[in-house]
């Protein structure tokens, strides 16, 4: 039966919708968000308790945003650098439960400043990454004893949630 056949003509038939009501998830905290050294917006605290926090440590824009949403809607607070540099100067990688490194940036890469906390006493657990995956720069990965993981661009989210959580773990 067509029910606009019964409508008078011209005037369009609707049907009341009820929607349930939208009640705000109780786990995060009503405060203002924060922001890093670079702008970016800084999760609150959820549950009361502190999230791992992540450094991401890549020189393209695009791929930090990605790593940082996947980081972010995988529980993880995610805070991105440029520069290898822009993060040591930050003072930011004391407090970092885990680093993202990209492998090849301009200036200090990402083997270097993985030495460099080593070496100070904070072997961060970190996952190198790379567009560059070539056999020499793998084995240099895998000798950074307690490093964590080595992903070769692209990887999934899914990959990258698996490598970070495997790291924290393993510290």
């Amino acid at each position: 039966m067509n029910t606009h056949a019964l409508a008078p003509k011209g005037k369009p038939t609707f049907t009341k919708v009820q929607f349930p009501k939208q009640v705000p998830s109780p786990r995060i905290s009503p405060r203002h968000p924060s922001r890093n050294s670079v702008g970016h917006l800084v999760p609150p605290r959820v549950g009361g308790s502190q999230l791992p926090t992540i450094l991401v440590v890549e020189d393209d824009a695009s791929v930090s945003q990605a790593i940082e949403r996947v980081l972010r809607a995988g529980g993880f607070v995610a805070v991105p650098f440029v520069s290898a540099e822009a993060a040591l100067e930050a003072g930011a990688v004391a407090a970092a439960d885990g680093l993202v490194l990209d492998i090849h940036l301009p200036g200090m890469s990402g083997f270097e400043l993985y030495r460099q906390l080593a070496g100070a006493g904070k072997p961060t657990p970190a996952i190198f990454i790379t567009a560059r995956d070539e056999p020499a720069t793998r084995n240099e990965a895998e000798g950074l004893g307690g490093a964590g993981s080595y992903l070769p661009k692209p990887f999934s989210g899914r990959n990258l949630l698996d490598a970070v959580s495997l790291a924290l773990r393993r510290h």
